[in-house]
């Protein structure tokens, strides 16, 4: 489940799970073939209407600027937001609305992720 990312195995090159939401010009559902593509088998999807949700599961540093460069190689239409490993402490409602923030203060067909460098929490 989202709210459930506590882990004692987490190593210190390993971040907390990230969130990604992708907004589409159409419907998303299109775009989740080549979505599917990019990201790993253990990451999480959920469309909705022309926006994807995007769990991703157990991401290593430096994950955030290789995932928007693969995402938007494949989908140069898709501007979205994401917080990868920066969501200590947040419940998963609160990680969710900062993703929701960063998506409006990002500019047409961009990615706007952010991401906690190890160390840091």
């Amino acid at each position: 489940s989202l709210c459930d990312w506590s882990s004692d195995v987490c190593s210190s090159d390993l971040l907390l799970p990230g969130v990604l939401l992708l907004e589409f010009p159409s419907d998303a559902r299109k775009a989740l073939p080549r979505l599917e593509k990019v990201i790993r088998a253990t990451d999480w999807c959920e469309v909705s209407e022309n926006r994807i949700w995007v769990l991703v599961d157990q991401p290593d540093y430096g994950a955030a600027k290789r995932l928007s460069s693969r995402i938007q190689e494949a989908l140069p239409e898709v501007r979205g937001g994401g917080t990868i490993g920066a969501c200590t402490g947040y419940v998963a409602r609160q990680c969710m609305d900062r993703v929701k923030d960063l998506l409006r203060s990002s500019d047409q067909a961009t990615l706007n992720f952010e991401e906690e460098e190890p160390g840091n929490r």
